[in-house]
Formats: structure tokens, C-alpha cells, sequence
């Protein structure tokens, strides 16, 4: 055995544990959400965009951003823009996610590209042929999709971009040759040949900063306008892209905007934020809107010791509560209570957040909503005609000017020259039903001739009038020649155009 014994280690000492006190003062606390609002305060500062890594190349990108930081003249870099600042593009991609937002842009965007636009002559002449290669060009290139797209990215991010891609005079992409991009796009067909164009291609404006710009004289028309972007490390010239920004920012936030405007996403955050709120807040009451109170003896419970029989008598009501479940107690000392939250007005309140979301998007109800004018003998057709009127006035205001260039590109590209006779015009949106129309011609008809019996135009002048008329049903002129065949003098009558015509027609047959 070993002769010595064993060491024995003396137990560890007990402490007494003092729990750390995790309290906050009062004072503590206020200092903490100061210093919260100190820092949402600072993020709202007025200050230029500054663009992603890669987007400027880097022996440039000082000074581009220098430049930007000149635009915020004066104290315009103190002030404090709260929620109107800009957000960003990472927060408005997020944003663009959710279907409140989503369905709003689609909306916009559908309907300004649905019915598109029809080519056309301003001139008497022979252009048939020109309108059909300008339009076979436009499906060629699907211009309609990619306006739709950056109509999209318009309300999403506050700026729509397509870029042209065009053949330089020596058949190679432009973007494929180094600086071509950086050049003006001219007008000419020298700079852009025959059969030049290549595609069209969609930009989101986070890949996009603007280059140097005028801030100094407002009566130069460069002024606050970039003539040169930063495209992910490459320069292109702003000729060779097509800009849609629907709501424009004053010339002092531009540089915050990234000279784009003000996104429909952010200008409806607020009515998206008070709807999702309401009908969380909605929902969470149907859940808890009903409140069933045991009155028993709580004494042990309120002391800190569970009573395990009643907290699964509990539970055990809780699982299986429906209409068919019963609940037993105790007749002596315990009752059961109900208490019901009234859950009327809910359903107003939720709909008219639903509702105040039609407002910031401009849309009517049913067509953000999908709901119909309710009541009866109520009719959306006047928010209709409303909201149509409205789409036509953007497309002018959006639209028309990258339209206009585009199609001037497209006709140096087939034709190779400018031909100012032949414009566009959008499709109306409102069309009328096959019984509208009809009702349309019958009183038109009418009118025609009461305007033959007055003497006030001929026969043969009305019937040039019916064959411009685009509406009209009868296969005259439909070749386009402008050659009216003239009615021969053998056909009509004495009398024909003073006569009703279903009263002739019925003395013919009795001849």
C-alpha cells in the first residue's frame, strides 16, 4: 500500500451570486434615444449619391464625385430632408419585391405601353411604304417591351434608361470599340449608316453616374444636365440614351437623385407602410378578439408556484376550444367569463387604407384593386375616361421625346435620311363597344346627309370624307393612293340625295 495518503483540495468557497443589476436610468435611457435620433437624423442629410465600386473608373471617380458635391451650393448640404430624402437603390429594389409597390408600377407601365402608338404621316404623299418599315423596325427591336421595362424602373428607382447599341460607320459595335461610346450619337448618316442599329438595351440607374456638368450658368442648356454618364467603368455619351424620369426633382436635389427624379416607390411608402400597419393590426385582432376569463383560486399560483393540474386543465381547453368543446368548473368556487372585442369599423378602416394607396398611384380602384364602384347603378366608367386622360398627358410628357429621337435614328438606319413628314401619335386608351360604334356611324350617317340636303357639301365631297375616315366600314380608297373612285352619274337619281334612303331602297323594290 502507498504510504502516503492521498491530498484532499479544499471545496471551492461559495460565492453568493448578486445578479447584475440591467436596469437603465431614467436619464441613461433618454440619452440613448437622442443619440437614436441623432443618428436616423444624420442619415437624412442632404448629400450627393455616391455610386457603387466599379461604376466610375477609378482614376475618375474623385472627381466626379467632387463635381456632384459642387451642385449642393450655399447651405444646401445642412438641411435635412427627413423621409423625402433619397433612399437609394438598394432600399427601392427591396421595396420592389412587395406587391403593394409592384402592382402599382406594372399598372403604370402596362397602360402606357397597351395600346402603343400608330406611325404616321403629317403630309399628303405617298409614305405607306416608309410607315411600314419604320413599324417592322419597332417590333424588330421590341421597343414596346423595353419601354415597358424602363417605364418600370421609372416608378421603381426614379429614372428609366435604354441605351442604343448602333454599328460605327466601319461595322463594328459601338460598344466594342474603345471610346466610341464617350461620342456624340449625331443625327447624320455618317455617323449612323445603313442597317446600323443593333438593339435596345435596359439600364438600371444604379449602373449609372453622371459625368462633369454645368452648375454655374442656368441660361446655358447644359446646365444641370450631364452630356456624359459612367456605365460600370465605361463612358457613354448621354446621345446614345434614352431618358424617362416622370416626376423631376428641383436642380438642387439632382446631384441626390443621381440626376434621375422621384420614384413612385418612395413618393407611396408612406400609404403602403399605413395599410401593411392596418391590416397586420386588423388580423392580429381577429385573432385575440375574444378573451375567456376563469375565475379560481390564483393564490399558490400568484406565489410563484405552478399549479400543474390547472395549467393543463388550461391547455388542455385551449386545444380543443370550438363550438362542440366543453369546459367543466368547479360550482363552488370557480365561474367562466367571455369577453368580445366589437369588430365593427374594422372593416372601413381597412378599406380606406386599402383605398388611400388609389390616391398616391393615380389609379382609379378598379384598376389598382380590381373592385368596382360600389352601390347601386354605380359605374367606374368616369374614373376611367379620368385615369385615360391622365395616362395620355404622361405619355406626351415621358414618352414622346426618346419616341421622337428613336424613330429619327430608325429612319437614318432604313432610309438614310430624316423624312419630318412622318410622326407618331398614341393609340387612345378608350375605345368604344361594337354598339357605341355603331350608334357613332348611324348618327354620323344621319348628319351626312342632312348636310347633302342643305346643300352644304355634294355627294361626292362626303363620300371623300367617309373614305378618309379611318373608322369607315366600306372598302374605299383602302389602298392608300388617295384616287376616290367617283360615283357615276348613272347610279344616281334626281332625287337620291334629297331621299330617305330606306324609302328609296322600298321604291326600288316596287319597280
Amino acid at each position: 500500500m502507498w504510504p502516503f495518503r492521498k491530498k484532499q483540495h479544499d471545496p471551492a468557497p461559495v460565492v453568493d451570486r448578486v445578479e447584475k443589476d440591467t436596469s437603465i436610468p431614467i436619464g441613461r435611457l433618454i440619452d440613448m434615444l437622442d443619440n437614436d435620433d441623432a443618428v436616423a437624423a444624420a442619415s437624412s442629410v442632404l448629400k450627393p449619391y455616391e455610386p457603387p465600386a466599379g461604376v466610375v473608373p477609378e482614376g475618375k471617380c474623385d472627381r466626379a464625385v467632387a463635381m456632384a458635391a459642387d451642385a449642393l451650393p450655399m447651405d444646401a448640404r445642412m438641411l435635412y430632408a427627413g423621409v423625402h430624402c433619397f433612399k437609394g437603390y438598394d432600399w427601392l429594389g427591396q421595396k420592389a419585391q412587395e406587391p403593394e409597390y409592384r402592382y402599382m408600377a406594372e399598372t403604370n407601365a402596362n397602360d402606357m405601353t397597351r395600346k402603343w402608338i400608330k406611325v404616321k404621316a403629317m403630309e399628303g404623299g405617298d409614305y405607306a411604304e416608309k410607315v411600314k418599315a419604320i413599324e417592322a423596325e419597332l417590333r424588330r427591336l421590341d421597343v414596346r417591351a423595353m419601354f415597358r421595362q424602363a417605364l418600370e424602373h421609372d416608378d421603381y428607382f426614379g429614372r428609366g434608361t435604354l441605351y442604343i447599341e448602333v454599328k460605327t460607320p466601319k461595322g463594328s459595335n459601338a460598344s466594342r470599340v474603345d471610346g466610341e461610346c464617350a461620342t456624340e450619337l449625331f443625327l447624320d448618316p455618317r455617323k449612323i449608316p445603313r442597317d446600323s442599329i443593333v438593339s435596345l438595351r435596359v439600364i438600371e440607374p444604379r449602373w449609372l453616374f453622371p459625368g462633369p456638368y454645368n452648375t454655374d450658368s442656368p441660361l446655358k442648356g447644359n446646365f444641370y444636365q450631364p452630356q456624359l454618364w459612367y456605365c460600370q467603368g465605361d463612358e457613354v455619351h448621354d446621345s446614345r440614351l434614352l431618358t424617362f424620369i416622370s416626376r423631376p426633382v428641383p436642380d438642387i436635389l439632382k446631384p441626390v437623385y443621381n440626376f434621375g427624379g422621384l420614384s413612385l416607390t418612395q413618393l407611396a411608402d408612406d400609404y403602403v407602410t399605413n395599410w401593411q400597419r392596418t391590416r397586420d393590426y386588423v388580423a392580429k385582432m381577429l385573432r385575440s378578439y375574444s378573451c375567456t376569463i376563469l375565475k379560481t383560486n390564483m393564490g399558490s399560483t400568484l406565489q410563484g408556484k405552478v399549479n400543474q393540474g390547472l395549467m393543463n386543465r388550461l391547455k388542455l381547453f385551449a386545444r380543443w376550444r370550438d363550438n362542440n368543446g366543453i369546459f367543466a368548473l368547479d360550482k363552488s368556487t370557480e365561474e367562466l367569463d367571455q369577453i368580445n372585442t366589437p369588430l365593427a369599423g374594422l372593416k372601413d378602416l381597412k378599406e380606406q387604407a386599402l383605398e388611400e394607396l388609389c390616391v398616391v398611384a393615380r389609379q382609379p380602384r378598379v384598376k389598382l384593386l380590381r373592385k368596382g364602384a360600389a352601390g347601386l347603378n354605380a359605374s367606374s366608367e368616369g374614373e376611367i375616361r379620368m385615369y385615360y386622360d391622365d395616362v395620355h398627358a404622361t405619355q406626351e410628357d415621358v414618352m414622346r421625346k426618346p419616341l421622337k429621337r428613336l424613330i429619327e435614328i430608325i429612319q437614318l438606319s432604313l432610309f438614310g435620311e430624316i423624312d419630318d413628314a412622318i410622326d407618331f401619335e398614341f393609340v387612345p386608351l378608350y375605345q368604344l363597344s361594337e354598339k357605341e360604334r355603331s350608334d357613332v356611324r348611324a348618327q354620323d350617317a344621319k348628319t351626312r346627309q342632312v348636310d347633302i340636303q342643305s346643300g352644304v357639301v355634294t355627294a361626292e365631297e362626303a363620300r371623300q370624307s367617309l373614305a378618309a375616315d379611318e373608322s369607315c366600314p366600306y372598302p374605299l380608297d383602302k389602298d392608300g393612293n388617295g384616287e376616290i373612285d367617283p360615283i357615276a352619274p348613272e347610279d344616281m337619281d334626281d332625287d337620291e340625295t334629297t331621299q330617305d334612303p330606306a324609302q328609296r331602297d322600298t321604291e326600288r323594290g316596287r319597280s
